[in-house]
């Protein structure tokens, strides 16, 4: 029995370890893909009577309403396109546009001009500019979401509709900020934290006791399997087991058979 329970432990670890070197290496292509997303904006909100011919044109006058001072000869961009629409979102919403910035620096003054919510014309009042980011990503900080965000607002939608979320870290005046692979570098007391586990990030927040932050918010378990005790214990069922007669015939009767000394 305690071969058996060290061949089994030992499988458990060779899956646990492949389980966490597929999540590393999954992390490791969506930060390839994200990087190959460096120079791309996303933007929400275009207008459907903006033909896809138009696009270019129609995001050169916003970059120049956006960034004024800048030369239009800056605003290069190398292809604009709509993107697929989620299924859950209703026909009136219109797709988002996702477009390659030439220059990263001006792709990097546009959502930082953006940020600040800058006065612009009447028909660039509902645009939203965003991040380029691969769906793992996505996925992987929406994990996080116990620590960023409060748990009274859960909505990850960045449509109008949707309610104003209140920031943790925020709102406790923490600054952070997003890593690559997926992390959160938190600024705290002097010093910096990296936290790559929503588990790490929940500790993070109980350890320093922000137990406002954290009312209601436990760490994730982590899922892995379970190796045996080299300690058995006997376990008595509660109910008998009594064959019935017929079954018992049977047996006798297939036992009976397979006896060689009454051939």
């Amino acid at each position: 029995m305690e071969e058996f329970t060290a061949a089994h432990n030992d499988l458990v670890d060779a899956h646990n370890s492949v389980e966490d070197d597929i999540a590393a290496i999954k992390l490791k292509l969506a930060d390839i893909e994200d990087g190959s997303r460096r120079c791309n904006i996303c933007f929400r909100n275009i207008p459907g009577s903006v033909q896809d011919s138009q696009l270019q044109e129609f995001l050169i006058d916003l970059f120049a309403a956006l960034l004024p001072q800048a030369s239009n000869s800056a605003f290069l961009i190398d292809r604009a396109h709509r993107l697929p629409k989620p299924k859950n979102l209703p026909s009136s919403v219109p797709r988002d546009t996702s477009a390659k910035i030439h220059y990263y620096h001006i792709k990097d003054s546009l959502l930082k001009a953006a940020s600040k919510k800058p006065d612009l014309p009447d028909r660039f009042n509902q645009i939203a500019l965003f991040i380029d980011l691969s769906p793992t990503t996505l996925a992987r900080r929406r994990e996080f979401t116990n620590t960023t965000h409060s748990s009274v607002y859960r909505s990850l939608t960045r449509y109008p509709s949707e309610k104003k979320r209140r920031r943790i870290l925020r709102e406790l005046k923490i600054m952070y900020k997003w890593g690559f692979p997926v992390k959160l570098i938190v600024h705290y007391k002097g010093t910096t934290q990296v936290l790559s586990s929503p588990m790490e990030a929940t500790d993070f927040l109980i350890k320093n006791s922000l137990n406002k932050a954290t009312e209601g918010v436990s760490s994730p378990p982590k899922k892995k399997q379970h190796t045996l005790s080299h300690e058995w214990t006997v376990v008595r069922s509660s109910r008998s087991f009594t064959p019935s007669k017929p079954t018992l015939t049977a047996i006798g009767i297939i036992f009976n058979f397979s006896t060689p000394d009454e051939d």
